[in-house]
């Protein structure tokens, strides 16, 4: 019921995963609808930005990798 009428309120967006953050909490049953939305717009920029640093991980690790590869092709491990 409360995750409806939420959604009733936000709407989609996007087709990513749908924000998720403490529905059905004592403090979210005495948010009005603003408030919620203002919540439900934080958390959708905080869940991006952690994909994106999720991302810039996994650049660097594949930069460490490619450079410890080459460090051993010279030494003639590989």
């Amino acid at each position: 019921m409360e995750a409806e009428r939420l959604f009733a309120l936000i709407g989609p967006k996007s087709p990513d995963e749908p924000v998720v953050f403490d529905c059905g909490v004592d403090w979210t049953l005495a948010a009005n609808d603003d408030e919620l939305l203002h919540v439900a717009k934080i958390a959708g920029r905080i869940q991006r930005r952690e994909a994106a640093i999720k991302e810039m991980r996994k650049d660097i690790k594949r930069v460490r990798d490619r450079c410890i590869r080459r460090r051993r092709r010279q030494k003639g491990k590989d």
